[in-house]
C-alpha cells in the first residue's frame, strides 16, 4: 500500500513538472517567436536557404511594423541575415525541395526571434542613428490659410512615429522662411527640389510635403449644432539621396462636430489611423537609408593613393556599401563617391578612428552635407587588417 501511494505521489509530480514545462514552451512562442513558412527558389542550396531566412525575417518584420512603432527600411532584411546572430532564426527546416533547369526550389520553416529583431534594430539605431525626416505640412482651415513648419497637423504626424529622428523645430523654421515666397504646392517640382536641397544640408534622410484641407458642411439633424466636417489630406514622401517619391496619396476623412476646429483635430486623427501603417510598409518595400557622400582628398598624388589601397581601407569601414573612385580635379584632387549608411560627418569620424588602417594622417578642411574635403599631412606606417 505504502508503495502504490509513493509511486502515485512520484507520477504525480512528475506530470505536474511535464505539464509546466509544456506551457512554458507554448507560451513562448507566441510571445518571443514568429514562425513563418515560406517558398523560395535560388541558383543553389545555399542561396536559396539565405532566401528562405531572409524572407521569413520580411514577415516577421511586417508583423512588428504594424504593431509597434518599429521604423525599418528594406535593407534591412539583408542587415540582419549579414549579421550572423546566433538564434535569430531557430528550428530552421526544409520541409521540400525541387530541382529546376536554373536552380532549387525550397520550402522551408522557422521561429523568427522577435526580440533579437528589436535589439538588432536597436544596435542598428546605435551605429547609425534613427532616420531623419523632415515635415511641412501646410493648412487650410475653413477660410483660414497656415503655412507649412509651424502647424497643428505636423505635430500630429510626428507623434505617430516616434521611430524617426524629425528635424528640431527652429531648423524646421528657417527652411520654411527660405521657400516661402514659392508655390507651397506638393505638386510643384520647383518647390519639392528647394525643399529637398534644404533637407540634404540638414542630413535627413526623407521629407514629407503635405496639405491638410478642412470644410465645414450643413447641419446632421435639423435643429441641431452637429454639423459635417469633410477633410482632406495630400501627401508625397521623397528620399532625399535620389529624389525618389516613395509614396504619394490623397486621403479623405471627416468627423461630425459643432465646432470647425474640433472636428479638424478628430478628422486629422482618423486620417492619420488609416495613413500610418500603409506608409510603414511602403517605407518597408521601397525605401533604401543610407547616403552618398562624396570625399575630396588634398595633397596627395595618385600614386601614393593606388600604393595604399585607400579605397578597400575605405571599403572595409562597418557601414560603407561602395567606393567608386572618380581620379583627380582640375585642383589635383582625388574624388570618391562613397555610398554609407551613415552621414559626412559620421563617416569622417570613422575616417579618423581608422587613420592608422589608412596610412596616413589628415584633417578635415570641410563638411557640409554630404561632401568632404581632407588634407594629407603625412604617411604613416599602415595596419591593414587581412
Amino acid at each position: 500500500m505504502k508503495a502504490n501511494l509513493s509511486l502515485f505521489i512520484f507520477l504525480s509530480i512528475l506530470s505536474h513538472l511535464n505539464f509546466g514545462c509544456i506551457y512554458h514552451q507554448t507560451k513562448e512562442i507566441p510571445n518571443e517567436l514568429g514562425y513563418a513558412e515560406v517558398e523560395v527558389q535560388g541558383a543553389n542550396k545555399d542561396e536559396a536557404e539565405r532566401n528562405a531566412k531572409i524572407e521569413m525575417i520580411g514577415l516577421i518584420l511586417g508583423e512588428l511594423v504594424q504593431s509597434q512603432s518599429i521604423i525599418v527600411d528594406s535593407n534591412s532584411k539583408d542587415y540582419f541575415i549579414e549579421s550572423s546572430r546566433e538564434g535569430l532564426i531557430r528550428n530552421f527546416k526544409i520541409l521540400s525541395d525541387t530541382r529546376l533547369r536554373d536552380g532549387i526550389k525550397l520550402r522551408a520553416s522557422g521561429y523568427v526571434s522577435k526580440k533579437l529583431i528589436g535589439n538588432a534594430l536597436d544596435e542598428q539605431y546605435k551605429f547609425i542613428g534613427k532616420p531623419r525626416i523632415l515635415v511641412l505640412i501646410s493648412e487650410k482651415i475653413g477660410n483660414k490659410t497656415i503655412e507649412a513648419g509651424n502647424t497643428g497637423s505636423e505635430a500630429r504626424f510626428i507623434s505617430f512615429f516616434p521611430g524617426f529622428e524629425f528635424l528640431n523645430k527652429d531648423k524646421v523654421l528657417e527652411i520654411s522662411s527660405k521657400i516661402k515666397n514659392y508655390s507651397q504646392s506638393i505638386e510643384s517640382e520647383i518647390f519639392r527640389n528647394k525643399v529637398v536641397e534644404s533637407a540634404v544640408n540638414e542630413n535627413c534622410e526623407l521629407v514629407l510635403l503635405g496639405s491638410y484641407e478642412v470644410r465645414q458642411g450643413g447641419t446632421i439633424v435639423e435643429g441641431s449644432d452637429m454639423r459635417s466636417t469633410f477633410a482632406g489630406f495630400s501627401y508625397k514622401l521623397i528620399e532625399t539621396r535620389s529624389q525618389r517619391i516613395l509614396a504619394a496619396d490623397t486621403i479623405k476623412g471627416g468627423h461630425p462636430a459643432i465646432d470647425l476646429n474640433i472636428g479638424s483635430d478628430k478628422a486629422i486623427e482618423q486620417i492619420l489611423n488609416v495613413l500610418v501603417p500603409s506608409l510603414k510598409q511602403q517605407l518597408a518595400s521601397k525605401w533604401q537609408r543610407g547616403y552618398t557622400i562624396n570625399l575630396a582628398i588634398e595633397g596627395m598624388n595618385y600614386d601614393s593613393f593606388v600604393d595604399m589601397d585607400i579605397s578597400k581601407t575605405i571599403r572595409s569601414i562597418r557601414g560603407i556599401n561602395s567606393v567608386t573612385e572618380r581620379g583627380q580635379d582640375s585642383k589635383g584632387r582625388i574624388l570618391l563617391d562613397i555610398e554609407a549608411l551613415f552621414n559626412a560627418g559620421r563617416l569622417y569620424s570613422s575616417l579618423r578612428d581608422y587613420k592608422d588602417r589608412l596610412g596616413f594622417s589628415f584633417h578635415s578642411k570641410q563638411i557640409e552635407g554630404n561632401s568632404i574635403v581632407i588634407e594629407a599631412e603625412k604617411a604613416l606606417s599602415p595596419q591593414r587588417s587581412e
